[in-house]
This record gives structure tokens, sequence and C-alpha cells, in this order.
């Protein structure tokens, strides 16, 4: 089998492993390797048929390849080693360029007071044909997308200069953020492919595009912002910081939740008043007054904290916004099934919701929707919104304002099924949003599930640890944007760490995420979870004499 290449044909190699378990068995794998691009997808080759486009004919096959800067050799080990030694920026910065695989950014400051920020990542320079794509007509190519591998999009063999790799130093700001989003807004007018500067086209070229939404370094940037302007910022106000839980999907999606629940409300009080909810109001009246309890609920999380409102005695303000949490993000969950289900055809038992890119890209269209509809391609002058509200599978048009309504009344049937009540007092966001550290080891060897914490059998809490937060906040609590059958913890910060520098050197504070030990009968299996959990920090020993005075134990191995 071959692959074509500028015209001319290029073997598929063969590549063959014996991956053997621990108990003696072997499996024998065989993956397809394309020379210039790299392992194809196993289950991705399949023949072509009269339905598929261009280039792909009836006769031939085609297949996803998948080139990767990991699979050449790098040595990020060097990069660590050398910032043991580095004296200052410059010299973390000049160390932090062995960092090649897997985009890291590096924040250092020094004793002369300087603060740094750089990036470091080997980005492979691209042929002009994959740098194409219009964001205007959607045509052309782009390294965002699946490329053609016939020739004209391949790698040129060098790498991105660095000069065109984001770094900074010593901002006006007076602070540095960073929280995995666009560095430098490449992607700000929906063209990753503009550079830094859109207005040059000298600067056209490609840094990546799988960037987080930017919710969190938004939240962030405000409250160094407000901070700064402050003066004076301490320790216990960074880590007050990282412990913020303001929804930035809340705070954007709630106002336009709440308008046409409105507009539904004037529909019932006047019928005809608004046309396009008719059938939705009509249908649903057995449950409007529920739907008009929930907006009043919506209308009063004024602050869009998220608390989980079940520890201790919780005050009326944090129980009224853990309900108006559960409420936003059980209806946020079904406005995105009801809005994009028919377009992505999703499958119903939900085992694509977790997919990053499809959050983060539908996440980000969701928003846009609500507040700049007119800057996508899908909007419809004649409508004025999105033609992605309406439901395909109708013969009806549907609006933002039905999906809406509709939203709102599954999450309000969801949540009295799920709560088995009916009195929204009770809807409490921690008793949904949960977290439990997964044991990293297969439970059916040991029989039981000892290792995660809290424990399956725990008896305050066998489902988790209630949890503030929703998707995007800055004490990150993330779950995917489609789900409201599961909206537990899914990924957050694996310490939280807290750094003041001095003329004297650092001082630090911690908390990890359980403990520092796997054997769950020991002290230290998960000593720090409540801290973490809590936010609450402790400094850490740094100097050689503070470690050795905090001591617990000691284990000497000896040969």
């Amino acid at each position: 089998a071959t692959v074509e290449l500028d015209g001319a044909q290029v073997p598929i190699q063969t590549i063959t492993e014996t991956i053997r378990t621990d108990l003696g068995a072997e499996t024998i794998v065989t993956f397809d390797f394309v020379p210039h691009h790299g392992l194809i997808v196993p289950g991705s080759r399949v023949a072509c048929t009269a339905e598929d486009a261009a280039p792909c004919e009836v006769g031939k096959e085609q297949a996803l390849s998948i080139a990767w800067t990991g699979n050449q050799p790098s040595n990020e080990a060097a990069a660590f080693l050398d910032l043991y030694t580095a004296q200052n920026v410059d010299d973390a910065r000049t160390a932090f360029r062995k960092f090649e695989v897997g985009g890291q950014t590096l924040v250092s400051v020094d004793a002369s007071g300087n603060i740094d920020y750089t990036s470091s990542v080997r980005i492979p320079v691209r042929q002009a044909g994959a740098l194409t794509f219009d964001p205007e007509t959607l045509d052309g190519a782009s390294p965002c997308y699946v490329l053609d591998g016939r020739g004209t999009m391949e790698w040129t063999g060098e790498n991105l200069d660095e000069r065109y790799i984001p770094h900074g130093r010593n901002p006006e700001s007076g602070f540095i953020a960073t929280a995995n989003a666009d560095p430098v807004g490449v992607t700000a007018n929906g063209n990753a492919l503009d550079g830094v500067d859109a207005a040059d086209p000298a600067d056209d070229f490609y840094i990546g595009c799988d960037f987080a939404r930017g919710n969190r370094i938004a939240r962030i940037t405000e409250r160094l912002e407000t901070l700064v302007g402050a003066g004076g910022i301490t320790p216990e106000d960074m880590s007050a910081l990282q412990n913020d839980a303001v929804s930035p999907f809340g705070r954007i999606l709630t106002p336009l939740m709440l308008a046409e629940l409105e507009r539904a409300r004037a529909e019932r009080t006047s019928p005809g008043m608004h046309p396009d909810l008719s059938a939705a109001v009509t249908e649903l009246e057995g449950s409007m007054d529920a739907i008009e309890a929930a907006a009043t609920r919506l209308a009063a999380w004024e602050r869009f904290d998220t608390p989980a409102a079940v520890e201790g005695t919780p005050s009326a303000n944090a129980i009224a916004d853990s309900v108006a949490t559960s409420i936003f993000n059980v209806a946020m969950g079904h406005l995105m099934r009801l809005t994009f289900d028919d377009e992505l055809d999703l499958h119903a038992d939900g085992a694509l919701d977790g997919a990053i890119r499809r959050s983060n890209a539908l996440g980000t269209t969701i928003v846009l929707m609500a507040t700049d509809v007119e800057s996508l391609a899908t909007y419809d002058a004649d409508r004025m919104d999105s033609v992605l509200w309406d439901d395909l599978s109708t013969d009806a048009v549907e609006t933002r304002g039905d999906r809406v309504v509709r939203a709102m009344a599954a999450a309000l049937e969801w949540l009295e099924t799920r709560f088995a009540t009916a009195t929204m007092d009770d809807w409490r966001w921690g008793r949904l949003h949960t977290v439990q550290l997964d044991a990293v080891i297969p439970i059916g060897v040991l029989g039981s599930d000892p290792l995660s914490i809290p424990t399956p059998d725990d008896a305050i809490f066998p489902d988790g640890f209630p949890r503030h937060g929703d998707r995007d906040v800055v004490d990150a609590s993330n779950f995917g944007v489609f789900d409201f059958e599961r909206i537990d913890y899914g990924s957050g910060p694996q310490q939280r760490l807290v750094v003041e520098m001095s003329p004297t050197g650092p001082t630090a504070w911690n908390a990890l995420p359980g403990g520092n030990s796997e054997d769950p009968d020991g002290p230290f299996h998960r000593n720090e979870m409540e801290r973490w959990r809590h936010n609450e920090v402790t400094q850490v020993p740094f100097t050689e004499a503070e470690v050795v005075a905090s001591a617990q134990s000691r284990i000497r191995f000896t040969p």
C-alpha cells in the first residue's frame, strides 16, 4: 500500500509491536506508518465511497495519520536541570528553551525584582498551502483542522523562530497571569493564522489554536487589576484569588436566559404577544409556575458565586446562590443539547460529551450566540439570530426563546427527580457537584477501594466531597458543557501553591489533594485533603534546616 505525496507514491511502512503482560501473555499489534507523517490512527483506514468528496475516489482508501514533534528527539529534562542553577530571569528563559515538546509556560522572578513569562515549544513551520483558512468563507486549510496529506501542506523541516513564540518581561500592569489561554490574542478574530499582528501580512504564521476559552484568565486578570490598584498584595490575597469561584458562564448566559424567560412570562399573560414562544408556553403550561420561580432565583443570583452550601450552617445568601448555580448549570446542559444535538448528531448515551475540543468550541459558540451573534457564520439576517437555535429534526423554526424555555422546563424536571423534592432550597449545588480522588491502581486487585479519597463507603461523603465552582472558574472544577446527568468534579488544581519572594528567599504555602502516600493506613495518605478542599494552605519547609526540623520519619535505603 502507498500514499500520495507531491504526485509520487510513498510506501506505507508496517510496525509490529509485542505487548507482554505481567502474567506472561503476549499480544501482537500492527501499526501502519506513513514515513513523512507518522502513524495512521487505527480504525481510520477505510474504503472510499461514491459519497466521499474528492480526492477520495472509489477503489482507493482514506486514512488519518498523525505528525507530532514528540516523535522526534528532544531533552525536556535538561530544561529543569538548567533551571536548578539559573541565576536570574535571563538564565531561566534560556534554560527553558530546551523544553520543546508539549508546550509549557514558565513564570520566573529574580532577586533584582524582574518578573518574566516565557513559553517554550517546538512549532514546525508549514508550507503555505496549510495556512489559507478564511474565517469569513470557511474555505482553505489550517493546522487547526485535518490537512490534505498529498503535499503543499507539509512541515518544511524548520521550526518557528523563538521571537514569534510568546514572551513577556516586566509588563506595565505589574503582574503576569497565565491560565492555558491564548497568550497574545492570535485567535481573537477566529483566525489562528494571523499571528500576533493581524494587520501585518508578513506576520501570518501559526502558533496554535487549541487554547482554553479564556474565561479563567479574564477573571484572574480582573482580580489582579483590583489588587494592584489597591496596593500591598499579600500571600493571603493570592490564596483567596485561587479560591475564586465566580461562574463566567453564569455571568454571560444568565441575562440571556432571563430575557427569554421574561418573554415567556409575557406570552403566558398575553397569548400571541411573542408568537415564537406560543407552542412552548402552551405545551409547558403545567411547568410555567416553576419556570417563573426559577427565573426569580436566577434574577437574584447577582454575584454569580457558586457555593456548595452543604456543610456546616450555610447562610441564606449561600443557599440562594447554591440553588441558582444548580438551576443554571442543569439548564445550560439541556440548552446545549437542545441547540447542538441535531447538528452534531451526538450519541444518545452522551459518549462524546467530554470531548475537550467540542466542549471548548461549542462553549465559545453559545457565548457568541448570546453576546455577538452577528459575528457568526451561522447568523441569519432575516431571523436576526443564529440558525443553530433551530431544531433540524422538526418542520417548525425554533428560536432561542423556545430553546431556553424548553431547556429550563427539562432542567427543573431533572432537578426535582434528582433531589426527590420540588422544594428548591434543597437543590444545593454541593449535592450534585462533588469530588472524589479515584484510585490509580486496579481496585479489583485489592478486592475493595481503600485508596480513593473519600472511599465509596465513607459515612459522610460516599459520593465525594461537596465542591464549589462550575465550568471555567478560577478554582477549576470543570465538567463538560453538555453534562447535566453527571456534573461532578472533572478536573482541577493539583496543588494550591502560593510563593512570596523576599530578599531573604522564597516563602511558600501549599496544600496537596490527598497527601504524599498511597498507603491508606498511613498518616500521610489524606492528611492534606481537608486543607486542599477548603483552600487552607500551610507553610512549606524550604531550607535544609527547615526540612530536617519538619521531618516526621526517615527511611534509609541501602544496597
